[in-house]
């Protein structure tokens, strides 16, 4: 097994920026110098954002919990540090070891979002791995990827040699254990792949076919995959979780309360394609948390959950640990606060909570929409809400709004959106500071709205101009980049053609999409204007008669899903 030494390690990184994306060696780390099975996890992104990827830790913890297998780590590189390991031609590592990735047996991909899937072909590419399924050969690592963006596949086939469908944090312990029998048994790399066809959750690529015609997706013909749910009465937290070497861009110690969300707003592709919703006991989580915080020295602790709000036993939690951070100096971090007036009463128990800020997901301002969209939010509670929190310390408050959504065409929502600041302005008696996050809809598979149509640039672009020019410079107004939002889209309910999209805009120079900076639309434009001409059609509505490119992943929520389009 091939590991870069210390002498090439220090000529690499010698000058160049933030070595300690490299270097491992985090407190709370697992290294394993000798085992029959060696791996990698990866959320492809840099360093500091994939080491706030809670998903990362859970699986990092969970793999090597594996007596005879060792789980290390790697991410995706800046540009720069690129062209050091082309220049001095060496290829990428893990951190733990140091282990070259191409004499790895398995790396798993964490995928949250489509923007990540240049970054996957950057690691395999450095790696010294081909990057497309259909050139590796034995020897080769087998590459799976997992996580929310891969519900829909199809876009993805031609570069993992397996999807993970569902929750991992036993899958993932499956998988490799598959590797470790395999490896025993002296068998080749295909029949370690077929081992791991008796793994719940598993799809193959190779086993699925697209047909088209008239540029238009006519059929797809391959067996269907169940998404696996984990059903553990507690969630798995682990209780060491890493500790990065320098400022990443969560730091904090995080423990999940909940998974799914029962809200069902029809545009979350969370909320359904984590169903069913879990809501995990008080019992034994007191102890974790503060085994946490004292194997990490972490300040802040969040509560997971996609709507915190609704977790029944949350008074209660916040009454059993409460005292006891503040003691210790450990501000509470409560995400997704329901807009309603059980959050006063939240707001009551943590009253003395550090005063930082307070997150709401309005989403649309328009109760029309709203009620399309199924979002159960009264603009009166907001109101009553602000009015609580102005005399009781708070000064800052964090509103996400989304554009784009169906409705639209009807409803002038720039004009509605300004409207409604200005009140939430006016009750916060210009003692409240207000961030305000716009970002387009976006159609996800396995949502009531899969089948939606998403809105153009130009209307984007006009909608959130008029919010900018509607409000007072004392609101601080972002928006997600909108490009970027439309190629997002536009892969996330591609097809098998989205591949070979992908893979071109790699070689031309694509990496670091979700970053603003390097987002290069024009070169994406030009790939798909070339691969698929009239690649808008991704962007329109669906009819129930069309077939959808993910139709072979069953989440057991088909049903309700069907009879809540609308």
């Amino acid at each position: 097994m091939n590991r870069i030494d210390n002498q090439q390690f220090s000529r690499l990184i010698c000058g160049c920026e933030k070595p300690g994306r490299y270097t491992g060696g985090e407190l709370n780390q697992i290294r394993k110098e000798t085992v029959p099975v060696r791996g990698a996890i990866s959320y492809p992104d840099l360093y500091e954002v994939g080491m706030a990827n809670n998903g990362i830790r859970i699986l990092y913890d969970v793999a090597n919990a594996l007596p005879d297998v060792a789980c290390e780590r790697v991410f995706a590189v800046p540009h720069e540090f690129e062209r050091r390991l082309r220049e001095m031609n060496m290829p990428l590592f893990t951190l733990e070891t140091r282990t070259v990735l191409c004499d790895l047996d398995l790396i798993g991909f964490n995928l949250s979002h489509e923007m990540l899937y240049t970054n996957v072909l950057q690691i395999l590419d450095l790696g010294g791995i081909p990057l497309l399924r259909k050139d590796r050969k034995d020897g080769d690592p087998v590459i799976v990827a997992g996580g929310e963006a891969v519900s829909n596949p199809a876009p993805a086939m031609e570069f993992f040699d397996a999807v993970f469908i569902g929750d991992g944090e036993e899958g993932i312990q499956d998988m490799l254990l598959c590797i470790k029998k395999g490896k025993e048994e002296g068998l080749s790399r295909n029949e370690m792949l077929k081992l791991m066809g008796s793994v719940e959750g598993v799809l193959f690529p190779h086993l699925y076919a697209y047909r088209y015609g008239d540029s238009r997706l006519k059929g797809v013909e391959g067996p269907p995959v169940n998404k696996r749910v984990y059903r553990g009465k507690d969630p798995v937290i682990p209780e060491k979780p890493l500790v990065p070497g320098f400022r990443i861009v969560q730091e904090r110690a995080v423990v999940d309360v909940t998974r799914g969300c029962d809200n069902l707003c029809s545009f979350c592709h969370a909320g359904y394609y984590d169903l069913p919703y879990r809501s995990y006991r008080i019992g034994n989580l007191r102890e974790k948390i503060f085994r946490i915080l004292d194997n990490t020295g972490y300040s802040e602790l969040s509560l997971g959950s996609l709507s915190i709000s609704d977790y029944g036993d949350l008074v209660p939690f916040i009454n059993t640990v409460l005292p006891d951070l503040t003691r210790r100096g450990v501000s509470l971090s409560l995400p997704s606060l329901r807009v309603d007036r059980s959050t006063i009463e939240i707001l009551e128990h943590i009253s003395d909570v550090r005063k930082s800020s307070l997150t709401f997901a309005i989403e649309s301002a328009s109760d029309e929409m709203r009620r399309i969209a199924n979002k159960k939010l009264d603009v009166e509670d907001l109101i009553e809400i602000v009015e609580y929190i102005i005399p009781r310390g708070w000064r800052q408050i964090k509103l996400y709004f989304m554009i784009g959504l169906p409705g639209c065409d009807e409803h002038n929502e720039a004009e509605a959106i300004v409207a409604l600041l200005r009140r939430i302005l006016q009750a916060g008696k210009k003692r409240l500071g207000i961030n305000v996050t716009v970002s387009p809809f976006i159609p996800k598979p396995h949502t009531p709205f899969q089948r939606r149509k998403q809105m153009g640039l130009e209307y984007l672009q006009e909608t959130v101009l008029a919010i900018k020019k509607g409000l007072p410079r004392s609101v601080t107004v972002k928006n997600h980049n909108l490009q970027a939002s439309l190629l997002e889209g536009i892969i996330s309910r591609g097809d098998s053609r989205m591949g070979e999209v992908i893979y071109r805009a790699y070689l031309s120079g694509c990496r670091h999409d979700s970053w603003k900076e390097h987002f290069r639309f024009e070169v994406w434009k030009d790939v798909l204007d070339d691969v698929v001409p009239g690649w808008e059609l991704y962007l329109d509505e669906r009819s129930p008669e069309d077939i959808l490119p993910w139709d072979m992943v069953k989440t057991g929520f088909e049903k309700l899903i069907a009879a809540k389009t609308c």
